[in-house]
């Protein structure tokens, strides 16, 4: 498939719906998902290059968001891990 990389911050785009999202030590997972929001759509998958604190992101994350998540060991780092994240949605009244 193609595949197209914007130059741009995310504040700035203009949202568009996308099944494939992936970032790389640009912020905690709950920020993350608040700023990718916008681009979610039914089948959006969601990959994380995370270090050390990837747990804790998920447990903090988890407080407002659900979502399903694999987690893959680094093949670079033995502190880091790959996120898959699918099937995420905002939880009510958070």
């Amino acid at each position: 498939a193609p595949v197209k990389i914007h130059n741009a911050r995310i504040e700035n785009l203009t949202p568009w719906k996308t099944n494939i999202i992936t970032a790389r030590a640009f912020a905690p997972l709950e920020k993350l998902l608040d700023l990718t929001a916008r681009f979610l759509c039914n089948d959006t998958k969601i990959l994380l290059l995370k270090g050390a604190q990837a747990k804790e992101e998920i447990a903090k994350a988890q407080e407002a968001w659900s979502f399903d998540c694999e987690i893959y060991a680094s093949k670079t780092d033995a502190r880091g891990c790959v996120m898959e994240l699918a099937n995420v949605t905002h939880r009510e009244g958070k």
